[in-house]
């Protein structure tokens, strides 16, 4: 299932992609946190970017956003026989 959002937060805030997600999963509900996370940590399955640039996984969750940032957040596809 595919979800796009145009989501605003607050200017006096200093934003990460924390907050993001924190946004999303109350706006959303906890199906995105039990997609997005294991254990309070990023899911290794999840590819981030932002501006089409890749945030390694050390990284992301801190990494600072601004104003017109465009993040995507992706999932593995796995497939077994």
């Amino acid at each position: 299932m595919g979800l796009q959002s145009e989501v605003s937060l607050p200017e006096n805030e200093k934003i990460t992609l924390r907050s993001l997600l924190q946004h999303l999963i109350s706006r959303h509900g906890e199906r995105v946190r039990h997609r997005m996370f294991v254990r309070d940590e990023m899911a290794p399955y999840i590819t981030v970017t932002i501006n089409g640039n890749p945030v390694t996984l050390a990284e992301c969750l801190d990494h600072p956003l601004r104003d017109g940032d465009q993040v995507n957040l992706l999932s593995a596809i796995v497939a077994g026989g």
